[in-house]
């Protein structure tokens, strides 16, 4: 695609035309040609290689590197980008191509679920129970387990605000990734990204535990654990074998290394190392907050 076809699109001015192939946010480690995004100049040091073309600001733009052809300056260069986006999804010029719905052997699917009838692929031996919706673009491994009321493949929270107030929300093209052997227990939701390179992945064997949401783009290894309520915002990277307690909340682009441990009601706003065990609100080393809780403790019983 041509940057220069889409003027009727993007609100700016064409300063050089370029060419790509697909829409991406800047630091993606995308490998293929896309147009991107750059509102802020704390990012020009960390611009993937693969981006060329951008909009951006008049600013921003005297500084891009040499390997981005095209470039359109306009006011709001995040409002622009997701313009194109809604429009490349909505004229399917940019799209995962359909394949009617394909269900493999022996499984065990209510006939109160509801399941696209199109770009959805369920392996061998899976079951569905009932009121669970399986949306388009999910593709599910052999004898995996979704229970009642959950939904795989949901809409995407992705929104942006204009200067002039407005709240615009992007369309959603990404899709849900559930390898073989993996349990999703009652009323999860697994969201769907708004990018058509952003895939959510749900490793082998993981379990997930009821209640739980699942931000778009996540990425969990094989053989981990989401236990009940827990909350994961989007485009985080959960290691294998991890741990994640009841009522957890993960911020977004948190990554958990293999082994992680998120303790009960604890809120992680920083990277988990491998083995860690983090706790608390804002969360910390388990024995940090171990040690901080005894010595407060005393400090109390001593004012007494």
């Amino acid at each position: 695609m041509l940057l220069s076809e889409f003027q009727n699109i993007i609100e700016g001015k064409l300063i050089r035309d370029g060419e790509f192939d697909t829409l991406e946010y800047c630091t993606s480690n995308c490998n293929i040609a896309f147009l991107t995004f750059l509102e802020n100049p704390k990012y020009l040091n960390e611009l993937n290689e693969k981006i060329s073309c951008v909009i951006t600001t008049e600013e921003i733009s005297k500084k891009t590197p040499q390997h981005i052809k095209g470039i359109i300056i306009a006011d709001e260069p995040r409002k622009e980008f997701v313009k194109l986006h809604n429009f490349l999804t909505d004229s399917k010029v940019s799209a995962i191509p359909e394949f009617k719905t394909e269900i493999g052997e022996n499984c065990d699917i209510s006939p109160l679920a509801l399941i696209a009838e199109k770009n959805v692929r369920i392996g061998d031996n899976v079951s569905i129970g009932p009121f669970t919706v399986i949306n388009n673009n999910v593709f599910i491994g052999d004898r995996c387990k979704i229970y009642e009321h959950c939904v795989i493949g949901g809409k995407g929270f992705n929104y942006v605000r204009t200067n002039e107030g407005e709240i615009l929300g992007m369309r959603d093209m990404g899709k849900i990734v559930i390898e073989d052997d993996v349990e999703i227990y009652p009323m999860c939701h697994i969201a769907k990204g708004p990018l058509l390179t952003d895939i959510t992945r749900i490793g082998k064997k993981s379990k997930i535990d009821a209640l739980v949401y699942i931000g778009h783009g996540m990425k969990i290894g094989e053989r981990s654990e989401i236990l009940a309520g827990a909350q994961i915002g989007g485009n985080c990277v959960i290691g294998d074998e991890s741990w994640i307690g009841i009522n957890a909340t993960i911020a977004n682009r948190i990554q958990i290394g293999d082994n992680g441990r998120v303790s009960l009601g604890a809120v992680v706003t920083k990277n988990v190392d491998m083995g860690q065990t983090v706790s608390g609100n804002f969360a910390v080393d388990h024995k940090r907050f171990l040690s901080e809780l005894k010595e407060a403790n005393e400090k109390a019983k001593l004012r007494k």
